[in-house]
């Protein structure tokens, strides 16, 4: 019991400061987990970008319609033996093309169908087809599409991909280094912290040595003390996470289809914070009490 009390001098000398410390903590580990988090789903997005490959086979007008279906599964299987993930595709008609502009782009339509039989024949026919390619393997995958009768054309995204990349990996590095700031902020933050404790517990800690406690003993008092400012700021750096930032997290993979795959933690990021303030509270406190034990 007497240590418990002495534990909660700071609290009790202080408590502004020490809700401040709580707030500030919980702020920059939350801000620390929002950048990590970003910093994996722009990660993630860097592997589709580089590996993950969307191409769109566009199929000559003199095929005719009974043999779509056998063209398209030996265009699937084509691409199956070079791909390093399951092949996805999706055949569009001329009539869901036509459909489209009708919709969307009605003077355009308008004049198709003033070229009569002329503008069915420019409307195309295509495959749309997305699997993780090596750079060689799309080529060579490019390749022996075009020698299939009835393909007129082949278009990929890597030409895309390959502008996007870099961009995307200077974003990565951008979160690392504010990343770093933030963990370098937090870290300094907390050793400013053991020091006012450790100044708070002065002339404590020997008298407890005087009276036989042992070393981790005479240390109880400030690891309490630490330990009393990391539990309530992890427990609203969770909070925080999971009402504010894990919504925004979720925003972001759900706008786009390069992070749609990004994982993104729910109560494992909440107990994660947590026991990461926790730990970092009983360090300093334990570093608050090693210069007088």
């Amino acid at each position: 019991m007497p240590i418990l009390k002495l534990s909660l001098r700071a609290w009790r000398a202080g408590p502004g400061s020490q809700l401040g410390a709580v707030a500030i903590s919980a702020t920059l580990l939350l801000g620390l987990a929002l950048l990590v988090c970003i910093e994996l789903s722009m990660m993630s997005a860097r592997g589709r970008l580089e590996r993950e490959n969307r191409l769109t086979i566009y199929i000559s007008p003199a095929v005719p319609t009974s043999a779509e279906s056998k063209l398209s599964d030996r265009i699937v299987q084509s691409l199956g033996a070079h791909a390093e993930s399951s092949v996805t595709s999706k055949w569009v008609a001329s009539s869901e093309t036509l459909g489209f502009l009708k919709s969307e782009h009605p003077e355009l339509y308008a004049e198709i169908r003033d070229l009569g039989s002329e503008g069915d024949a420019l409307v195309p026919r295509v495959v749309h087809a997305t699997a993780s390619f090596e750079p060689s393997a799309l080529s060579s995958a490019v390749t022996m599409l075009r020698d299939i009768p009835g393909v007129e054309s082949v278009e990929t995204t890597e030409s895309r991909a390959a502008a996007l990349a870099p961009a995307v990996r200077g974003l990565q590095w951008l979160l690392r280094v504010l990343a770093l700031g933030v963990a370098s902020a937090w870290v300094l933050g907390w050793v400013a912290l053991a020091r006012a404790h450790s100044a708070s517990l002065a002339g404590v800690i020997k008298p407890l040595r005087l009276w036989g406690a042992g070393v981790w003993a005479a240390r109880a008092p400030g690891i309490l003390a630490g330990a009393w400012v990391g539990l309530p700021s992890g427990v609203l750096a969770g909070a925080g996470y999971f009402l504010l930032a894990r919504p925004v997290l979720q925003r972001i993979a759900g706008s786009s289809a390069l992070f749609e795959s990004t994982a993104i933690p729910g109560m494992s990021g909440v107990v994660a914070l947590i026991l990461t303030s926790l730990l970092a509270g009983v360090a300093a406190g334990a570093l608050s009490g090693s210069a007088e034990a």
